[in-house]
């Protein structure tokens, strides 16, 4: 009885064996494959990249306004708005040298506004006291020369008049003074020292100031600013 058995055993092993075999050949083992990747040719590669959809950028003065707060916002708005009404005012004048009794040669610069498209342009009367020749450098850096047609000398106030193409005069816009409060924002533009259309900013310090004049006079109603 122990042979068969064992003849049965050996015979289920083998054939067990011989069923795996068969499906190893069947079935081969699956390997894990590089994936294929579509490389561009190293001398393709510019042409490649050049078709590519470039970022969008935005200009630089854009990016320049985006950084600004509304408060400089407003002061490059006025300037821009204003500074070529703005002009500079260069006198020669000649004064007497009372120790020698001789004239001497001398120099003067102011700032002055254009009023109009015809040319006429404000001052104050002690830029071109005694000016002998009255030159006036409008925005775009041409002199024109002046002659002075109106003043107040007690209220420092003289009117010039160049003859300039239309196109080169930006009148200023006149405001009303009697609207104005203390402590309200102002913008200064002038020429100091020769500098031109140079912006300084401040507030209205106080109203209805009175001025002395050289001629012993008052100027009164005088706006006080701290630009």
């Amino acid at each position: 009885m122990k042979k068969p058995v064992l003849l049965c055993l050996l015979s289920a092993a083998v054939g067990a064996a011989l069923s795996l075999l068969l499906q190893s050949a069947s079935h081969p083992p699956v390997m894990a494959e590089e994936p294929v990747i579509d490389r561009v040719p190293l001398a393709d590669q510019p042409e490649a990249i050049s078709r590519l959809p470039l970022p969008q950028r935005r200009s630089s003065r854009f990016d320049d306004e985006e950084q600004l707060t509304s408060e400089e916002r407003v002061h490059v708005a006025v300037y821009e708005d204003l500074n070529r009404s703005v002009v500079n005012i260069n006198t020669k004048v000649v004064r007497n040298d009372n120790l020698f009794l001789i004239d001497v040669p001398g120099e003067g610069a102011g700032s002055g506004s254009v009023l109009d498209r015809q040319g006429h342009i404000l001052t104050n009367f002690h830029v071109v006291d005694g000016a002998r020749e009255i030159q006036v450098t409008l925005y775009d850096g041409k002199s024109h020369e002046a002659r002075l047609i109106g003043k107040d000398e007690t209220t420092d106030i003289a009117v010039l008049k160049i003859e300039a193409p239309q196109s080169s005069l930006h009148p200023v816009e006149l405001g009303d003074s009697t609207r104005l409060k203390v402590g309200q924002r102002v913008y200064a533009i002038g020429n100091p020292f020769g500098l031109e259309r140079t912006l300084t900013t401040g507030i209205i310090s106080s109203l209805n100031r009175t001025l002395p004049t050289r001629n012993g006079r008052t100027i009164k109603t005088i706006i006080q600013i701290d630009a």
